[in-house]
C-alpha cells in the first residue's frame, strides 16, 4: 500500500507541475553535506535520477531528526 500511495504522490506531483519536496542533513560527508561538491555522492545521485525523469523537485537541508520527523508527518515525500 505504501507503494501505491508514493507512486499515486509522484503522478499527482507530474499531472500538476508541483515539485516533489525532499529533504536532507548535512555533516554526513561523502554521501550529503551542502558544502560538498552537488551536495555529496547521495544528493547528486538524487538530483540526476529527479534530472533523468524530468521531475521537479525542491531539496531543503534540515538536521536529520527535523528531516526525519517532518517527512513521517508528510512534509516532504523523502
Amino acid at each position: 500500500m505504501p507503494k501505491l500511495l508514493i507512486l499515486l504522490y509522484f503522478y499527482s506531483a507530474i499531472v500538476h507541475a508541483e515539485p516533489i519536496k525532499l529533504v536532507t542533513g548535512a555533516n554526513y560527508p561523502p554521501y550529503s553535506d551542502p558544502a560538498l561538491p552537488d551536495g555529496g555522492l547521495a544528493t547528486a545521485l538524487v538530483k540526476k535520477a529527479m534530472a533523468q525523469a524530468q521531475l521537479p523537485y525542491e531539496l531543503e537541508w534540515r538536521p536529520w531528526a527535523n528531516g526525519y520527523s517532518t517527512t513521517l508527518n508528510g512534509k516532504y515525500i523523502a
